[in-house]
């Protein structure tokens, strides 16, 4: 099923992009790819374009990828940023801390 997700497969295209490899790309993003290969899929039917020339034994950016690749810089970036800082909140010690012990403690 093709997901309407803006954001679906642009992991998987900037890591190809990045690495010209479908197989590279899939083993740096945790996943298999065939799973890869599929959210591509799914990316070109929303965009409507091919943005990766795939042969046999290479992958090459469209004049399109080209375009959308430049459209999308820094993007992987600000969002990974955005998932640690929002991640660092949880983390990190937030409120008061109030203890109780007997006088004699003291």
């Amino acid at each position: 099923m093709t997901s309407l997700d803006p954001l679906a497969g642009l992991a998987v295209f900037l890591t190809i992009a990045d690495t010209l490899s479908f197989s590279r790309a899939a083993d740096k993003l945790g996943m298999s790819r065939a799973t890869a290969s599929s959210q591509m899929r799914d990316l070109e039917h929303r965009l409507g374009v091919r943005p990766l020339q795939r042969k046999t034994r290479s992958v090459t950016l469209t004049e399109a990828g080209k375009i959308y690749l430049r459209a999308l810089d820094g993007l992987l970036a600000r969002v990974l940023d955005a998932d640690s800082e929002i991640r660092a909140l949880h983390e990190k010690a937030i409120g008061q801390i109030r203890l109780s012990a007997p006088p004699d403690l003291g």
